[in-house]
Formats: structure tokens, C-alpha cells, sequence
């Protein structure tokens, strides 16, 4: 045999060992709305004991600080399965080949869906977005955190639908760290104006956390669904079925397991919680509220690094 023969032999060969290797292990990355406690830290761990034990693979967690990390590792190519908010699928996507598989639905199979919400202290004076238009330069705007579909990223897209730039129209803007903080800090009037989960918003309030006659809500969203359960599109099909089916067996194998998962998305405290096939398309919404994917792209990194 020629030795260019031979050594096309070998590249092809080596190819194909390389490909079966890297199919021996999975890697599972957990968005940028998932924080990385220590309670968090163990539910991860957990998860990837009872993926490996019924997809019968090694799978490894990679815990991204902030949707900007996120963002490289989707870049780089450097994931197979992961759990994400909205905003983190939807970024991923423009990204590398990935695709929706499943999302949390209710038991008639409709997927969950949330809202967000400019809101406003009562005694703030704000009682409608023209007004917040109007006195902006005498406050601090607060956002949840960068990575936060509903609490930054729908919020700020919204204000430059009415031609507000929040770093130029505000005295300044700042960051909260999650919904419940944000929320409260407005209503106990560290804030005066913000933007938050209005799903979340509602729950406190049922839950008696909030007093509601503290608040102003100024705008309310279309319902955003929630991110979904996603994977590289070049996995086998055999592959994708396993973990479909692994995420929709967790109730009866591992409910305990289950109900804390399915609490890494919103509106699903509380209720009983499916899994449904997830489809690109329900995440139109965000692409079409913004004017490019690059000024997604562009948001995050401007507030994540």
C-alpha cells in the first residue's frame, strides 16, 4: 500500500477512535440563572449520578459563573446537554448546533411559561412608563442580575422599544442578584424603579413575602417559556431518546430528585411538573423583541465580564 494511503488510513482511523471516545463521556452545563451554591452544587451532582446511571455514559457537570462563561464554553463547542434559562438557550444557539429537547409543561402537555415586569415603588410618584420617562435621571435603575431573561434582558429590550437607553436615561443602573431581592428592595424603597420576574412577583405576594399595595407594576411581558432540557444536535438520535426518556422517568425513579430539578425554572413551585417535547420556535419571542442576535450577545458580554 502507498504510503499516502497509508497514512489517510491512519487519519480515518484515528478520526473514528477519537469520535467513539468522545462519545464515552458527556458533559452537562447548567445555565447562567443557576448559581452556584453549595445546595446547588449537590443537586448538580446528583442529577449527573442518575443521568450516567440511565444513559449508561459518564457524565460530567460544567457550572458556568454567569452567562458570559456560558456564552465561551458554547463557543468552544464544549457541551452536550444542557439545562438553561431562556435567554441561555437562546444565546446558545446562535452559538454552536444545539437544539431544544424537552421543556416543564403542565399535565395537559402546554409548556410553562413566565412574564416580566418594570415595576416601581408606590410612594415613588411613577405611575405609568411615561412618567418613568420622565423622572428616570433622579433614580437608580434596578435589574436582576445579567444573565436574567425576565429580569434584564426582556426589561431593558422593552425600555429601547420606547427609545429609553437605560445607562443614559437613569441616574444609574445596578443589579439585584435574584427576583425575590429585587423585588423587595423596590418595595422597601432602597429602589424606587427596577424590573423582575413578575411570575416570581405574584408568588410572593400570594405567599404573603410582599405586601402588593407597595408596588406599582408599569408593564407587564408576553409569557416568555420557560428554557428547555438542550443537546448537541450531532448526539445520536439513540442518545437523545435516552435522555428524553431519563428526564421523564425522574418522577417515578427519583421524585425527590425531580422536584428540585424542575425548581431551576420559573413558575413551577407548587405544581405538578411534566416534561414535553421543546420546540425552537417557542422562543421566537426573544429573538424578535431584540433587533439581533449579536446585540443579545453583545448585552451579555457588555455585563458579564
Amino acid at each position: 500500500m502507498k504510503p499516502i494511503a497509508l497514512l489517510l488510513l491512519w487519519l480515518l482511523l484515528t478520526f473514528f477512535t477519537l469520535f467513539a471516545q468522545a462519545q464515552d463521556t458527556l458533559y452537562l452545563a447548567f445555565g447562567s440563572n443557576i448559581d452556584q451554591s453549595e445546595q446547588n452544587k449537590a443537586l448538580v451532582s446528583a442529577l449527573c449520578a442518575y443521568l450516567t446511571e440511565e444513559l449508561h455514559v459518564p457524565l460530567y457537570p460544567v457550572m458556568t459563573k454567569g452567562a458570559g462563561a456560558f456564552v465561551e464554553i458554547c463557543r468552544a463547542q464544549q457541551i452536550d446537554i444542557a439545562l438553561v434559562n431562556t435567554l441561555g438557550y437562546v444565546l446558545a444557539k446562535y452559538q454552536m448546533d444545539i437544539e431544544p429537547l424537552l421543556v416543564v409543561a403542565t399535565p395537559d402537555g402546554k409548556p410553562i411559561a413566565y412574564r416580566s415586569c418594570l415595576l416601581a415603588n408606590a410612594q415613588s410618584g411613577i405611575e405609568s412608563v411615561d412618567e418613568l420617562m420622565e423622572q428616570g435621571s433622579r433614580h437608580v435603575f434596578l435589574f436582576v442580575n445579567p444573565g436574567s431573561t425576565s429580569g434584564h434582558l426582556i426589561p431593558r429590550l422593552q425600555l429601547k422599544r420606547l427609545g429609553l437607553e437605560p445607562e443614559l436615561v437613569f441616574q444609574d443602573i445596578a443589579f439585584g442578584g435574584d427576583h425575590k431581592t429585587t423585588a423587595r428592595l423596590i418595595a422597601e424603597g432602597e429602589f424606587q424603579v427596577g424590573a423582575c420576574s413578575y411570575t416570581d412577583l405574584e408568588a410572593m405576594i400570594a405567599a404573603g413575602k410582599l405586601d402588593a399595595s407597595r408596588l406599582k407594576i408599569l408593564w407587564k411581558s408576553e409569557p416568555i417559556v420557560n428554557g428547555p432540557v438542550a443537546v448537541r444536535t450531532s448526539l445520536s438520535v439513540e442518545m437523545k431518546e435516552k435522555i428524553a426518556a431519563a428526564f421523564k422517568n425522574m418522577p417515578l425513579k427519583k421524585p425527590d430528585l425531580h422536584e428540585k430539578v424542575i425548581h431551576l425554572w420559573h413558575n413551577t413551585h407548587g405544581k405538578e411538573v411534566h416534561y414535553v417535547r421543546a420546540e425552537d420556535r417557542f422562543y421566537d419571542y426573544i429573538r424578535e423583541i431584540a433587533s439581533s442576535m449579536e446585540e443579545l450577545a453583545l448585552l451579555v458580554s457588555l455585563y458579564t465580564n
